[in-house]
């Protein structure tokens, strides 16, 4: 194999399947309202690093001169995600864009990832987002409950459009919740909290016994350790959240449960109108650890279970420019399909052969080919995807290229069917034909 690993390339029936799986996401974004953008694959590296510095400098792909070597690294990168060139992009076009900005970019990013199993080094992301200038937008979650739902609205699509029983399950949480309640845990130590919030962000990867360990090395008590675990661990409904917004004298962590009934009353209302049943898990254990997300954060698997890697997530932010601009202060809410990932969790149950048909191929034959390319080009002209055999070959020949190719029907128009002027259509999967005028 010549190809570099861990960068997709699919065969042309699966590539057909990925094109569609965007398309039904670039419908559904441009329904409700998103424009959308693109932005170049190359950023400065200071706005690349201006959010996780180190840690994001192991993720990113540098360039350089290639006759030059490594000692002429250039100033600029490729991107690793869509969202720090959208924060770029609204300084640099603030006063031509209209707030609120509904935005959506559907584009590959490039990681320094472990090729494995829904990771790898290229990839696809479908990101949407809303991102205002007005403080009082601040308070209305109609936004966070629209921006999740079409989320889950094109998952939920893409699994009907090619008949999957595999249901997307949406993790959701509040990071307030876990925030004022780790301040009334373990006090107001920004630095330990944020360690600690990065912890819980994993435990679903990790042992009980892991993460006891790995809590301990924060220099937090076992007793506490436990608190934590027991409440990051409760199945709780949207019922439980009045009495549990009682537990805990905490402004932060009531303003969480709040926001988080707020925004499921509202999520489930717009489910309504579209005749939609999502399946909701509120989940204190989704923190999302980034810590520029402020409100509403989640994740959606396409399991119960959350076995696999989540296939869409986000949530609300605040100063999403901050770290770009310390004068600007702009916030929204977003999320992001992993695309890739979500084609290579549902490609083996997609038999691809039946979604590159082509509608009609056309069989060649000599003495009438230039009727028959004129035939063909009324097809194609009605929108049908169409394909001429280019020589004249046995018929045998002709018909099994149209068998590899897919073909719905076949296109018979000898020198008999020219002087009767019809042509005849050959269903391939059943044999039926049927006789027209031409």
């Amino acid at each position: 194999m010549y190809k570099v690993g861990g960068f997709g390339e699919y065969s042309y029936q699966q590539q057909e399947v990925l094109n569609k799986i965007i398309s039904i996401i670039e419908k559904n974004y441009k329904n409700f309202g998103y424009q959308n953008i693109d932005t170049p694959a190359v950023e400065r590296n200071s706005i690349l690093l201006s959010k996780g510095g180190e840690e994001t400098s192991k993720q990113i792909f540098g360039l350089y001169g290639l006759a030059q070597g490594g000692s002429d690294l250039k100033d600029y990168s490729l991107r690793f995600d869509l969202t720090i060139p959208f924060a770029r992009y609204v300084l640099d076009w603030k006063d031509k864009i209209p707030f609120p900005f509904k935005r959506y970019q559907i584009d590959k990013v490039r990681r320094g990832e472990r090729q494995q199993k829904g990771r790898f080094k290229e990839f696809i992301q479908a990101d949407v987002d809303i991102i205002w200038d007005d403080d009082k937008f601040n308070n209305v979650l109609y936004y966070d409950a629209e921006v999740v739902f079409l989320l889950y609205k094109n998952l939920s699509d893409i699994m009907q459009s090619f008949c999957l029983e595999n249901t997307p399950v949406l993790f959701v949480n509040d990071k307030r919740i876990i925030d004022g309640f780790l301040d009334s845990v373990i006090g107001d130590d920004s630095d330990k909290k944020q360690k600690m919030i990065d912890l819980i962000d994993k435990s679903e990867k990790i042992s009980k016994q892991k993460f006891f360990e790995l809590a301990g090395q924060l220099c937090i008590s076992e007793e506490y350790v436990q608190k934590i675990y027991n409440f990051i661990s409760r199945q709780v409904t949207y019922k439980d959240l009045d009495y549990i917004s009682t537990e805990f004298s905490n402004d932060v962590f009531a303003e969480g449960i709040n926001s988080l009934k707020l925004f499921l009353s509202n999520f489930n209302n717009i489910g309504e109108k579209f005749e939609i049943d999502p399946k909701i898990v509120i989940d204190f254990s989704i923190v999302r650890g980034l810590d520029y997300y402020t409100g509403i954060v989640f994740e959606t698997f396409l399991d119960k279970n959350k076995s696999t890697s989540s296939v869409a997530s986000g949530g609300r932010y605040e100063n999403l420019t901050y770290y770009l601009d310390p004068k600007t202060n702009f916030s929204g809410v977003g999320g992001s399909i992993g695309v890739s990932r979500l084609f290579d969790f549902i490609k083996d149950s997609i038999n691809s052969q039946g979604h590159n048909n082509i509608d009609y191929f056309f069989i060649n034959f000599e003495d009438t080919f230039p009727d028959v390319v004129s035939l063909a080009y009324k097809f194609i002209q009605d929108g049908y995807k169409v394909e001429i055999y280019p020589v004249c070959d046995k018929l045998k020949k002709q018909m099994q290229l149209a068998n590899r190719k897919n073909a719905k029907n076949v296109v018979i128009m000898g020198e008999k069917e020219k002087l009767n002027g019809v042509y005849t259509i050959k269903e391939m999967s059943s044999g039926e034909e049927k006789i027209y005028n031409i």
